[in-house]
């Protein structure tokens, strides 16, 4: 029994270290020398001068333009797959922007409706105290009988 608190050390299976090194640092290695092998050779082949060389150059210009092919690749099928979704969304929108004018035509006549009850205390003493004083002002004066 563990007393300690601590989880007991446990050794990696000895299968699953031998595959390890089988499928991951052998492969590694061996791509490491192939490169390190066609550097050499480039090299090689460089100092020795002729046509050769020019060769060689064209080689190393496709390698150096190849992984900026696959990056445009990878932009390409992104940008595609962003115009599939904005297309999907335009078919979409329609409905779901009706939806939203429908709720905002909605909570525009609810706030005019309370906003006509909130004022309607004040127009109508306004509107009186206008009746009185036109009374009042008619009143005063006897021959004036304008309307």
């Amino acid at each position: 029994m563990n007393t300690q608190g601590r989880p007991p050390k446990v050794s990696p299976h000895p299968k699953h270290l031998r595959d390890r090194v089988w499928q991951i640092w052998l492969p590694m290695g061996v791509a490491a020398l192939i490169v390190l092998g066609v550097m050499v050779y480039a090299i090689l082949l460089a100092t020795g001068g002729g046509n050769d060389v020019a060769e060689w150059a064209s080689v190393s210009l496709i390698f150096l333009i190849l992984p900026a092919l696959f990056g445009a690749l990878i932009l390409l099928a992104l940008t595609g797959g962003l115009a599939f979704l904005v297309t999907m969304l335009i078919g979409r929108l329609p409905t779901y922007t009706r939806k939203i004018r429908v709720f905002l035509l909605n909570l525009n006549r609810m706030v005019e409706r309370i906003g006509n009850q909130a004022a309607k205390p004040f127009v109508a003493y306004n509107s009186w105290r206008a009746g009185i004083r036109r009374l009042r002002s008619s009143l005063a004066r006897p021959g004036n009988h304008s309307t």
